[in-house]
């Protein structure tokens, strides 16, 4: 057995655990704006709009 393969690993916080769910969250809805084929510039835009609850920014950059 290797030494990389003995090495046991600090166990995750609770907090550790909720920003990788939060990060996981963020990737999916990423992946959403990109699948509707938005441009990369306006994803940018739509999630500035999105944290800043800005939802008919987000509803018209959605529909241009």
């Amino acid at each position: 057995m290797s030494d990389l393969a003995k090495t046991q690993h600090p166990a995750k916080s609770t907090t550790d655990l909720e920003n990788s769910r939060t990060d996981i969250g963020k990737i999916q809805f990423l992946t959403y704006l990109k699948r509707t084929n938005m441009p990369l510039k306006k994803m940018q835009d739509y999630v500035h709009h999105y944290e800043k609850r800005e939802e008919n920014q987000c509803y018209a950059l959605h529909k241009k």
